[in-house]
């Protein structure tokens, strides 16, 4: 929901407080000014998807404690907290000393050193004995995979985000695309299955974009194993489809009266 507001709001509010006259009235094309402000949305949420992935893939690590005797992951525990405690500390210090902006000081510290702690943590077993690194907690990249798999599922909501906010509101386009997130994720069983009924439900089956694609979870924990190769084929569905989103997008705020 994060996601959806942060994509929605950077063109609503821009239009709603007619804001965006100043770019649109420079040599600032209007798709330039879209395709800058999709950018723009994809890279803040992109450098807050790796801050998350890192400490999924930390608790991954750590995994879950099912006994007693279980001994708790103390490298992962520890470089993980010193990693928060030095970037609070900093964020703290330089807000009250020089005036930095607290959240912005706290991110920018805490992004290099939750992935030189995450790094630090892989060359350790749960008790301190040196190991050989990635290879021995996540050499398979499933994970990993995963990982960029279910970012590209956020690439495309984001790509949807932007086009309608150039025509609904904020709320409006909140509710579309849960609306579109939850029938992509039941696209296969409500117009793949009756994709030979007609015509209709094979435009609506490739119409929509197809989320059990960026989904693996089911197969990670069956044992199966993802290839590269699908990786890269879903990136460039994402990719593309992202891009024919944003054209659409593009069209309808072409004629979009914003003063």
């Amino acid at each position: 929901m994060g996601r959806g507001r942060a994509a929605t709001g950077v063109i609503t509010r821009e239009i709603e407080s007619f804001t965006v006259l100043t770019a649109v009235s420079k040599p600032v094309g209007r798709p330039l000014f879209l395709t800058g402000k999709f950018f723009g949305v994809i890279a803040s949420m992109a450098v807050a998807y790796y801050v998350l992935a890192f400490v999924f893939m930390m608790t991954v690590r750590h995994g879950a404690l099912e006994t007693v005797a279980d001994k708790y992951d103390m490298p992962t525990i520890v470089f993980g907290l010193t990693a928060l405690a030095i970037s609070l500390i900093t964020a703290g210090f330089g807000n009250f000393v020089y005036g930095w902006h607290f959240s912005s000081t706290l991110l920018g510290c805490f992004v290099p050193l939750v992935t030189i702690a995450f790094h630090a943590a892989l060359c350790f077993d749960r008790t301190w004995n040196p190991q050989q690194w990635w290879f021995k907690d996540f050499g398979d990249m499933q994970i990993v995979y995963a990982v960029m798999m279910t970012f590209c599922a956020v690439m495309i909501l984001t790509a949807v985000a932007v086009a309608l906010a150039t025509r609904l509101s904020q709320t409006m386009t909140l509710v579309f695309c849960a609306a579109v997130f939850l029938i992509g994720l039941m696209s296969d069983y409500y117009f793949g299955l009756r994709a030979h009924d007609g015509v209709i439900y094979q435009v609506l089956y490739h119409a929509i974009p197809n989320f059990q694609f960026f989904w693996v979870g089911d197969a990670l924990t069956q044992g199966m194993t993802v290839p590269a190769a699908q990786v890269w084929r879903v990136a460039a569905y994402a990719a593309a489809y992202s891009l024919g989103v944003l054209a659409l997008g593009v069209t309808l705020f072409q004629t979009r009266e914003v003063g």
